[in-house]
């Protein structure tokens, strides 16, 4: 494997493991007041878009 695939990938993991406390918090308090709209967007919109170029 390439380096700056694995880069992409080590970077992928980092993205979405940094949300898993304020998952873990809106599952324990059931309040998702704090969520950004814009953050959630762009977090969402980003998933599907990088995929592609992983391959």
């Amino acid at each position: 494997m390439q380096t700056l695939t694995l880069i992409g990938y080590f970077a992928t993991v980092c993205s979405k493991t940094s949300f898993t406390p304020q998952a873990w918090k809106i599952v324990k308090t059931r309040d998702t007041s704090g969520i950004s709209a814009p953050m959630y967007a762009i977090t969402v919109w980003d998933s599907p878009c990088g995929w592609p170029s992983a391959s």
